[in-house]
């Protein structure tokens, strides 16, 4: 169908009662994205995803967990309840644009507006709209002809960062994959939350607890890591990051949680020293990712139960 000026491809996959938060759906969302970037010239730092309602949890909780594949994140008419909200941490580089309804009956108005609240207190970069417009079938439950013009300007102006200066995650057991220069390999005791979708199947379930992970790339080859429950780490490394002629210096500091007061521990210096390109490294992230912007030349992986740490290289 002709969408948007013939401007854009838009892809509208489909899944049994739209139950986007499932792993399923999860796994459908990201093949349908991978097909039509082999099929198609697509720009891999332009691509956003989007949803209404049922597709606007979806659109929060792929967004969340796969941050760095988009260049924008659009839920309409729809939200996530406070439980999922910790995630909203892994969006510091990954623009959000809302559209609610103050009279939608099926999602109520407040969950987006605390969304909105948690993002503007972090400073993240996020457009929130609400509307007043009733639908003749659903009340404030859709996306207004009148929304759309503001929405695709958006759109235009939007392109994802491939090497951000800072990355932050929150993660949990069924969601440890890179993001970013950054992968989270081994949490303490971390939870596995999952939402049954209508197929039915095994579920990974588990209660536990959430990872946090705050890296900056600082200038002269200094990375600093801060979080909570963290084991592992990997930092991925290229040519436009680091100088391989030089060495390379991680620092960490754990955040502990005492009685709900966050304290820093001190500062370790885990890791100094020159880090060798690993083609390997940059083969298998070809072969995952299929994105020339993350494409990285080396490994190094970082345990907070050692002072020594191992990367990849000859």
């Amino acid at each position: 169908m002709e969408r948007l000026n013939g401007e854009f491809i838009v892809a509208c996959p489909s899944y049994p009662m739209g139950a986007w938060w499932a792993k399923n759906a999860e796994k459908l969302v990201l093949e349908v994205i991978r097909q039509i970037r082999a099929d198609y010239p697509v720009d891999p730092s332009r691509v956003f995803l989007a949803g209404l309602s049922n597709g606007a949890i979806g659109t929060y909780m792929i967004g969340m967990f796969y941050p760095d594949l988009f260049a924008g994140l659009i839920p309409i008419a729809g939200a996530i309840t406070p439980r999922y909200m910790h995630f909203l941490v892994n969006l510091n580089n990954t623009p959000l644009y809302t559209i609610q309804g103050i009279h939608d009956p099926i999602f109520p108005i407040m969950l987006s507006r605390r969304v909105n609240k948690i993002l503007s207190d972090l400073n993240y970069p996020a457009v929130y709209r609400e509307h007043e417009e009733k639908g003749l079938a659903h009340g404030g439950h859709f996306l207004p002809a009148t929304e759309i013009p503001a929405m695709t300007a958006w759109i235009k102006k939007q392109a994802r960062d491939p090497l951000p200066e800072k990355v932050r995650l929150t993660r949990e057991a069924n969601h440890l994959g890179q993001v970013h220069w950054l992968r989270l390999s081994r949490g303490g005791n971390l939870a596995a939350l999952e939402l049954p979708g209508p197929e039915g199947g095994p579920v990974n379930v588990r209660d536990g607890k959430i990872a946090t992970l705050f890296a900056a790339r600082k200038a002269g080859n200094r990375f600093e890591i801060s979080g909570k429950n963290l084991i592992e780490f990997e930092l991925y490394l290229n040519a436009g990051m680091v100088d391989f002629d030089e060495p390379v210096s991680v620092t960490t500091q754990e955040i502990i949680d005492q009685g709900g007061r966050l304290l820093h521990a001190e500062k370790v210096l885990r890791f100094q020293q020159r880090v060798d390109r690993d083609l390997e490294v940059l083969l298998r992230g070809f072969k995952e990712h299929r994105d020339p912007d993350r494409l990285y030349d080396a490994r190094v992986t970082i345990s907070m139960e050692k002072t020594l740490a191992r990367y990849s290289g000859p």
